[in-house]
Parts: C-alpha cells; structure tokens; sequence
C-alpha cells in the first residue's frame, strides 16, 4: 500500500492521475474517498469512474481524478482521510491511503504586467 497526502488551500480544484502498472485489465470502478476521519461512514468527497474519474491513455490504464472547488469551498480546515481504492469483480483493494490537508485559502500573489 502506498501513503500520500494532498494539502489543498480551501476552494481550491484537484487533479491528479493514476496509473495501474501491472494491470492485465481495466478495473471495474475505483473510488477516491475522502472522509473526517477513517472511521466515518460518510464521505465528504467521493469520485468514482463516471463522478470525477475518467480514463485518460489508451496505451496505459491511467485514469484522471478531478475534484472541483466548489467540492472544497465548504470543507473545514482539517487534516481528512483518504483512501483510493480498486475494483474488480468482487475484490476491493485499498492501494493508497492518507491525509487530504485543507489550508486556508490563498490570496492571490500573482501580478500580471503588461509593459
């Protein structure tokens, strides 16, 4: 199992990829989740193939994980649990765990100048 941890600045967007190395087939769905705690029985985000989870290669198996900022805009600044889990036929596999950080959000620090 791998560990990794996002840190999102509040009302922020998320993209990230995923790549089955190894994989013989496509799986038959796979589930970003994303809770209070482990222990919850209700995510505060969830993306599945189909809700925010497409596949992107032809080649590869190599799927696109989107979370929009309006899905992050009312989360509490927390550190979260996530879990990216897959499937095939009747086996769930959970293959990454961690935390999913929310920051406050970001002042804008970018000028733009047109001389």
């Amino acid at each position: 199992m791998l560990y990794q941890n996002f840190t999102l600045p509040k009302g922020d967007s998320l993209t990230f990829k995923i790549t089955l190395v190894d994989a013989e087939s496509e799986p038959d769905n796979i589930f970003f989740t994303v809770k209070k705690n482990s222990q919850d029985k209700t995510p505060v985000i969830q993306k599945y193939i189909g809700n925010g989870i497409t596949r992107t290669e032809d080649e590869d198996i190599i799927y696109s994980v989107y979370v929009p900022s309006n899905e992050t805009d009312d989360l509490e600044l927390l550190n979260y649990s996530l879990a990216i889990k897959i499937i095939y036929g009747s086996e769930e596999n959970t293959e990454v765990e961690g935390k999913f950080i929310i920051t406050p959000e970001r002042s804008s620090t970018l000028e733009v100048n047109n001389d």
